[in-house]
């Protein structure tokens, strides 16, 4: 399965890519999944952060990258499932209900 992003027109760029990962607060947390995107080489064009709704133990971080990083992205975003303890959440316009 493909990951899929949000992607938005911009008045300062031409495309952007996002997506939304929650982490829990803990020390290192936010240190260990920025360092993922430091190994891959993606350059992050916006972050902020934002307690999670769903879970009072974490937080959640939205994140934009040029969109030419978007298969190392893939990358990174498996790697946010499987090392960190955080959950990633795919955004799309378009995303298909899971049947």
């Amino acid at each position: 399965r493909k990951n899929s992003y949000l992607e938005e027109d911009t008045s300062k760029k031409s495309e952007v890519i996002s997506c939304i990962f929650s982490l829990k607060e803990e020390v290192g947390a936010l240190a260990k999944a920025l360092r993922l995107f430091e190994d891959k080489g993606i350059n992050l064009t916006h972050i902020e952060s934002r307690p999670s709704r769903m879970n009072k133990e974490e937080y959640e971080f939205i994140i934009s990258v040029d969109p030419s990083c978007s298969q190392a992205l893939d990358e990174v975003i498996d790697c946010l499932g499987t090392q960190i303890s955080g959950h990633v959440h795919e955004l799309s316009r378009n995303k298909q209900k899971d049947t």
